[in-house]
């Protein structure tokens, strides 16, 4: 089970002022990021970072797709990643190929063949999708899945310009 640790907060201002154009030391930036991984259990607007076809090894054959959280928050900027198992090691079809199938046609993709998987993960990362996403805590892990397209959203559009790809 996980233990939830108290923040504790700096108590001095960063080096560099506030709002100047001076760079940040070393200290200060290390002092204000945040850790990985602290994505809270919830809805959020999203954008998909990264969308790849896993080499098969010993366990089978994956998909993953990493978001990068838009909504602002303590979040935001923060990058939570879902698998697809497509095929198990004996090249059978597994539970998250359907999954997969799934979400393809949420975003605008419904008849996707094998073949072009490639070429389309890498056309919605390249277009840096806007989509709704839930993130789950089970056990030890960050689960996330996508709930939907995120289209004409503010959120998305400010944080594309923030954090310009």
């Amino acid at each position: 089970m996980a233990v939830k640790k108290q923040k504790k907060t700096a108590t001095s201002a960063p080096e560099g002022g506030e709002g100047g154009d001076a760079p940040m030391s070393k200290a200060d930036a290390f002092d204000q990021a945040k850790a990985m991984g602290s994505v809270e259990v919830g809805k959020y607007e999203a954008v998909v970072d990264e969308f790849v076809l896993q080499k098969p090894d010993e366990k089978g054959e994956s998909a993953r797709i990493k978001y990068k959280i838009a909504s602002e928050g303590d979040a935001q900027g923060q990058t939570v990643t879902q698998w697809y198992k497509l095929f198990n090691a004996d090249e059978t079809p597994a539970k998250g190929l359907e999954f997969l199938k799934k979400d393809l046609a949420v975003l605008g993709y419904d008849d996707v063949k094998y073949r072009d998987l490639e070429g389309v993960f890498e056309e919605i990362a390249d277009a840096h999708t806007g989509v709704v996403i839930t993130v789950k805590h089970n056990d030890n892990f960050v689960n996330c899945y996508l709930q939907g397209l995120c289209e004409d959203s503010d959120i998305i559009e400010a944080f594309l310009e923030k954090f310009p790809y």
